[in-house]
C-alpha cells in the first residue's frame, strides 16, 4: 500500500494469502526518494521480520560496494531511522520501517507492512495504493524467470479514498480533502496543519469549520490528558520536520494554535487553555531558539575564514553569547 504525505506518493500493496513473498522481490524499485510505502501482507507477526530482512537485503544489493557496510548490523545502523511494530489479534496489525535520516538535502522513505488496518488513509493525497497480487502471482508461477520488456505482470494503482483521478488532482494542486475525519486516529489534526504549512489548501466544497471541529474532537478523544498531547506533538515535530527547519516549526505551531483555538468544542475551558498553553510554550521555545541562532557568532567559521588562531574568548559581551 503506498500512501502520500506532502511531496510524496503513497501506495498500498495487497498480497494474496496463499502466495509466499519471493526472496527476489524488490520493493525499492517501486518507490522514489520521499515516498511513504505501505506493503500489505496477509501473514501476521512472524512475517514482518522476514519483510524487514528482505528490505535490508535489497538495500545492500543496490548499494555501491565501496560504500556498503560490511555487516547487517552496521547496515541497519546506517540506513534505519526508526522501526515500529503494532501487533494485535483483533485490532490493527502492521510494521513500520523508516530508511534514511531527515536533512536539508534528503528525505526519509517509510515502508509500512500491513496485515490489518481499519483506516487506510488520512487525506486523499495519501490514499494511493498499488495492488501487487499480479506481481506476486507472476513470481510464483515463474520462479526461474524475470520480467522482460515483453513479459511482465500488470500492476494496478488505485485510491482507497474513492476517485483515483480526483486524488491525483488534489495531489498535483496541493488540495486538502478527506472523509469521516472522526474515524482517523488523532483526527488527522496534526497532519492537516502540516499540509497547511506546506502550502496545501482545502479543496473546493470542503466545509473547513466542520472539518476542523471533527478533527479536533477526535484528537482530544485519543489524547485526553496534557501529557499525552505533549508527547504526541513533540514526536510529530521530531518526525516530520528536520532539525534545522525552525521557522517551519514556528509557522506550524501558529497554525495549530489557530485551529485548536477556533474549532475545539469538546473540552472544558481549563482543558482548552491547558492545550493552548502547551502549544504556546513550544512556540516560545522555537522562537527563542531561532533568535539565539541568529544572534550567536560562529567562532569556528571566523577562525577558518580569516586563518586566525583563537587566543582568548570573553563571554558576556554584545558580540558573544553568555554560556
Amino acid at each position: 500500500m503506498l500512501a502520500v504525505p506532502p511531496n510524496t506518493v503513497s501506495c498500498s500493496c495487497h498480497k494474496q494469502p496463499n502466495i509466499s513473498m519471493p526472496l527476489s522481490f524488490f520493493p525499492l524499485s517501486f518507490v522514489h526518494p520521499g515516498q511513504h510505502s505501505m506493503y500489505k501482507v496477509s501473514t501476521p507477526n512472524s512475517s514482518f521480520g522476514t519483510l524487514s530482512v528482505n528490505t535490508m537485503n535489497c538495500i545492500q544489493s543496490s548499494t555501491p560496494t565501496h560504500s556498503s557496510p560490511s555487516d547487517g548490523f552496521s547496515l541497519r545502523e546506517s540506513y534505519v531511522y526508526k522501526q515500529f511494530r503494532k501487533f494485535s489479534q483483533d485490532d490493527d496489525c502492521w510494521s513500520l520501517l523508516s530508511l534514511g535520516f531527515p536533512s536539508s538535502d534528503s528525505k526519509v522513505i517509510e515502508f509500512k507492512f500491513v496485515d490489518r488496518m481499519k483506516r487506510q488513509f488520512e487525506f486523499t493525497v495519501d490514499s494511493f495504493q498499488i495492488v501487487l497480487d499480479p506481481l506476486l502471482s507472476f513470481y510464483e508461477c515463474n520462479p526461474a524467470k524475470s520480467a522482460t520488456p515483453h513479459f511482465y505482470p500488470t500492476v494496478v494503482a488505485e485510491s482507497v479514498s474513492g476517485s483515483f483521478s480526483e486524488a491525483v488532482y488534489h495531489l498535483e494542486n496541493k488540495l486538502i480533502a478527506t472523509t469521516e475525519p472522526e474515524m482517523i486516529r488523532g483526527g488527522g489534526l496534526l497532519k492537516y496543519c502540516r499540509l497547511l504549512v506546506s502550502g496545501y489548501k482545502p479543496a473546493e466544497g470542503v466545509d473547513v469549520c466542520t472539518l476542523e471541529k471533527y478533527m479536533s474532537s477526535r484528537f482530544f478523544i485519543d489524547f485526553q490528558d496534557i501529557l499525552s498531547q505533549k508527547v504526541k506533538l513533540e514526536a510529530f515535530l521530531a518526525n516530520h520536520f528536520a532539525e534545522h527547519e525552525i521557522n517551519l516549526k514556528i509557522n506550524y505551531l501558529r497554525i495549530l494554535y489557530q485551529v485548536v483555538s477556533g474549532s475545539t468544542i469538546c473540552l472544558m475551558s481549563h482543558e482548552h487553555l491547558q492545550t493552548l498553553s502547551l502549544i504556546a510554550e513550544l512556540l516560545r521555545y522555537f522562537i527563542y531558539y531561532s533568535h539565539l541562532n541568529r544572534s550567536s557568532l560562529s567562532l569556528e567559521w571566523f577562525a577558518e575564514k580569516q586563518n586566525l588562531i583563537l587566543d582568548k574568548i570573553y563571554f558576556g559581551t554584545q558580540l558573544f553569547p553568555v554560556i
